[in-house]
């Protein structure tokens, strides 16, 4: 339980983190990737472009022709013949 539950606690950390540094560095990828006169609007245009990437739509699209999974058959781990 104590192993879970440290696990639970770090991937939370590192998710946090991970939003951390996207929204600190937000400006900067907007003027980059999104050179527009309204710095409002590539700012907009980033957000939406994170937002896209963690939809269902996504998902849907993404995996369409994989398994539930979203890992090909092929990636599988083999089952143990013990």
């Amino acid at each position: 339980m104590k192993r879970a539950m440290a696990a639970g606690i770090i991937g939370h950390f590192v998710e946090w983190y991970d939003y951390g540094v996207y929204a600190y560095v937000a400006t900067t990828l907007a003027a980059v990737f999104y050179a527009s006169s309204d710095p409002t609007a590539a700012l907009l245009a980033l957000f939406a472009t994170f937002a896209v990437a963690f939809s269902p739509v996504h998902w849907v699209v993404s995996s369409s022709d994989r398994s539930p999974t979203g890992l090909d058959d092929s990636a599988a781990l083999p089952r143990s013949s013990c």
